[in-house]
């Protein structure tokens, strides 16, 4: 089995970024309730901006044109009395307008984002195939769903039949997307990380930029999940993780506009790891690395996306 020690950890985001336990766990006072923003709570799903709840459900072991578990998504829009099962769509890759042709053990649809991505005040539908890392999303109009575009590939996108999530978190009121990537792909350091794909998305797939966080973890996180557990206006990250049958420590990145700290685990008396710092300016972000076992720390700066 392969060894899944770290020899340097990096911590650079310029979204995400990491804090301590107790920020996690503690309420947000009074004053904090009061300044919460639109990220506190999550979207309504309206497809159609008819001012009524559309549902969307995936069945990724569904037989498509008779390739078995090549995956779909069924969607039922709401009515004044309620879901309409007389108005709703079953949306595959042999969908006009989706990208790609339905394909045994594609698991289409295995994991789903709902939200605005593109700003025009329809809910879209980010689509995850679980073979592949690629994100497929389907663009809300007022007849509903309709075409597809495919997200372009990103550095690390080796990850099949990973998490994706969606939130706000830098607060700046536009939806943006999370998945799961590779970090430092074929050394001995390779580790799975996380990217912020910030909307609001063109139409042609391309996010207005992105950051990186590495989990220090080889094995990829089993569930994200996004909330304003701060209380700040914007959307924090927790991932929960665990390697075969052994669960593992779970962590949390604090949503942010402009640094990365310290990351936390959420279980009791983590063993010690090295800490590094980032700050960020307009035009770049600086990511300072310490090495296990020494005091030295080496320092890069790299254009912001």
């Amino acid at each position: 089995m392969r060894s899944r020690s770290l020899t340097t950890v990096v911590r650079c985001a310029t979204v995400v970024a990491l804090v301590t336990t107790p920020a996690l766990l503690a309420l947000p006072s009074a004053g904090a309730a009061e300044a919460r923003t639109a990220a506190a709570a999550a979207p309504k799903v309206d497809f159609n901006k008819d001012g009524r709840a559309d549902l969307a459900v995936s069945a990724p072991a569904g037989t498509v044109d008779g390739k078995a578990k090549a995956g779909y998504v069924a969607v039922v829009y709401g009515s004044a009395s309620g879901a309409d099962t007389a108005h709703r769509q079953v949306i595959s890759q042999a969908t006009e307008g989706v990208p790609g042709d339905p394909t045994a053990s594609t698991y289409f649809g295995a994991h789903t984002v709902a939200r605005d991505l593109d700003g025009d005040g329809y809910t879209d539908l980010a689509v995850e195939a679980g073979d592949s890392p690629a994100i497929t999303v389907l663009w809300g109009s007022a007849n509903g769903l309709t075409g597809g575009t495919q997200l372009p590939a990103g550095n690390g996108d080796h990850w099949g039949s990973s998490d994706i999530v969606g939130g706000d978190f830098n607060g700046d009121g536009k939806a943006d997307l999370v998945d799961v990537v590779t970090v430092d792909e074929g050394s001995e350091d390779e580790k799975t990380g996380l990217r912020v794909r910030l909307g609001p998305f063109t139409r042609d797939g391309k996010d207005a930029g992105s950051s990186f966080s590495d989990t220090g973890r080889f094995d990829g996180p089993t569930r994200l999940t996004a909330g304003d557990i701060t209380g700040d206006g914007k959307d924090d990250l927790v991932s929960t993780h665990a390697f075969e049958e052994m669960s593992e420590s779970s962590l949390f990145f604090k949503g942010t506009t402009t640094a990365c700290r310290r990351r936390s685990r959420t279980s009791p008396t983590p063993p010690p790891r090295p800490s590094a710092t980032s700050t960020r300016t307009a035009t770049a972000i600086w990511c300072c690395a310490r090495s296990r076992g020494t005091s030295s720390r080496t320092c890069r700066t790299t254009t912001a996306r």
